[in-house]
């Protein structure tokens, strides 16, 4: 299944640009003057739309295994990374050795959900996060016949609030060839809750970070795109993320 060398490369990924990211504060969740990911509105517009096709799931963690859902040329690993600055992260890392496995108590009476643990460190390069790539070996998915996604989240008691939605695309990871200044993926800040809430994300509501990346782009290039991954870069706080029930939106058409 080449996990390990899966995982080391979304380690080394991550190394680089979050260092750049931890200097860089976090925004408010969406952009001013559209609605929030969690309203019913988001849900109704066309790219929102939930999708009835089988295909559409990307993973439910329902198998229990570390694989997404093998469907429409998918099928790629779910995985978590850390810096090397005092930050820690469960499950382990792959560069540590370790192999992402789904927890019990899934969203929506779910049997399972993808779900990282630990602590971020108070260094100057601070990131931890998990994320599932859409083929294996690493690769970019087209997946432009759908206009966004959507997800189940929540935090745990005492974890911060903050995570960040990325999706990183060929003009935005180096393995795309692309990039001068690579990592600053497309994305979206997102305030959690102890409750489980439905994430609606239509892909042309993604942002890159302000201030660095190059090149700088208006949209995700849904032709091309790597992966789902969440994020957390909150100095010196615990963590304590969920995450299921991914799948394709706006299938209309």
């Amino acid at each position: 299944m080449n996990m390990l060398h899966h995982s080391t490369q979304k380690i080394l990924f991550a190394l680089l640009g979050p260092s750049l990211l931890a200097t860089a504060s976090l925004a408010a969740v969406g952009c001013a003057g559209l609605a929030a990911p969690t309203s019913e509105k988001v849900r109704n517009t066309k790219e929102g739309k939930a999708c009835p096709k089988p295909e559409a799931l990307i993973d439910d963690g329902e198998d229990g295994q570390n694989q997404s859902t093998v469907v429409d040329g998918r099928g790629g690993y779910w995985y978590t990374f850390v810096d090397a600055s005092g930050s820690t992260v469960w499950p382990t890392a792959g560069a540590q050795g370790g192999t992402f496995e789904m927890s019990p108590g899934g969203a929506e009476g779910t049997a399972y959900a993808a779900h990282m643990k630990g602590q971020v460190g108070t260094g100057s390069v601070l990131f931890v996060g998990m994320g599932v790539n859409f083929v294996d070996p690493k690769g970019g998915y087209d997946g432009s016949k759908y206009g966004g996604i959507s997800f189940w989240a929540k935090k745990g008691p005492g974890s911060t609030n903050k995570t960040r939605l990325k999706i990183p695309d060929a003009y935005t990871d180096p393995d795309g060839g692309h990039c001068s200044e690579c990592f600053n993926d497309m994305g979206m800040d997102l305030t959690l809750t102890e409750e489980w809430q439905l994430f609606t994300v239509p892909f042309k509501s993604l942002k890159q970070m302000p201030g660095w990346g190059r090149p700088r782009r208006m949209k995700v290039d849904e032709t091309t795109m790597y992966a789902i991954q969440f994020q957390v870069n909150d100095p010196g706080q615990p963590y304590d993320i969920w995450v299921d029930e991914i799948r394709f939106t706006g299938c209309e058409g």
